[in-house]
């Protein structure tokens, strides 16, 4: 078929519309096996370039194994990302949580409105971190080197009004052996004496009259060992129901 430009210019002006007309169709038609750019487009002078940063979050539990991601993604409209463990997610900033400690391969696409791309890959490495040193408590006047047993004092007494709140009076005639364990010497080492003065009320461990009790509250750290080490005399050993006078260690939470 013959295109326009072939056509002689006076034979061309004598003829007809409806040769026109055909001529016109065989352009078209021609049209069909050549391609031209897009009338007016250019080149995509600042093409998507894709970053992002990643950082492990801290917490209790499980948090430690969640992954925030920071994008630094330029000239970007839309993003596509594979966080090396099956997740995806199409999200501008996204967080992604994975199964446990690894090293995963991310890949972020970033892409622009005309459709141009571009990727960043980079590992990321989910490490469980070191549990925390265990809180050592502290036991005020555990050895009752002083006088001051206020931390040891019970709240109230339902007991009569001439028994005190002080759970037991201080004694010299303690353990011969230091706090430390280390013998005392010719001394023995202060301890806490308790009399029927100071009995305990009927909310205590036993409703008897020659119960004593006293608490102290101390901070521990959840799932670690602790000891408790004390060490306790009966002067005048005495049978009951229970099985015979004792000393009780409760932990009460």
């Amino acid at each position: 078929m013959k295109t326009i430009t072939e056509f002689n210019t006076k034979s061309f002006l004598k003829t007809s519309t409806k040769l026109v007309l055909l001529l016109s169709f065989g352009l078209f038609i021609s049209c069909e096996d050549e391609i031209y750019p897009e009338a007016g487009s250019i080149a995509d002078k600042t093409p998507p370039v894709a970053a992002f940063s990643a950082s492990q979050n801290e917490g209790p539990e499980d948090e430690w194994k969640t992954v925030s991601f920071k994008n630094q993604s330029v000239s970007a409209t839309d993003y596509s990302w594979d966080f090396g463990d099956g997740n995806a997610s199409t999200s501008f900033e996204p967080d992604n949580t994975y199964s446990g400690e690894g090293t995963y391969t991310v890949t972020l696409v970033a892409s622009d409105k005309l459709n141009v791309t571009n990727k960043y890959s980079t590992t990321v490495e989910v490490k469980q971190p070191p549990a925390p040193a265990a809180v050592t408590p502290e036991i005020v006047n555990g050895d009752f080197t002083d006088s001051d047993y206020g931390p040891w004092k019970v709240s109230s007494f339902s007991a009569p009004a001439s028994q005190t709140r002080n759970p037991y009076n201080g004694s010299s005639d303690g353990d011969p052996n230091n706090y430390d364990g280390i013998p005392s010497g010719a001394s023995k080492t202060k301890g806490a004496k308790y009399t029927s003065s100071t009995s305990a009320n009927s909310d205590g461990p036993s409703s008897s009259g020659t119960s004593r009790y006293a608490y102290q509250a101390i901070e521990v750290t959840p799932n670690s060992e602790y000891y408790v080490e004390f060490s306790h005399a009966i002067k005048t050993d005495k049978t009951d129901v229970s099985g015979g006078d004792r000393i009780l260690v409760e932990i009460l939470d």
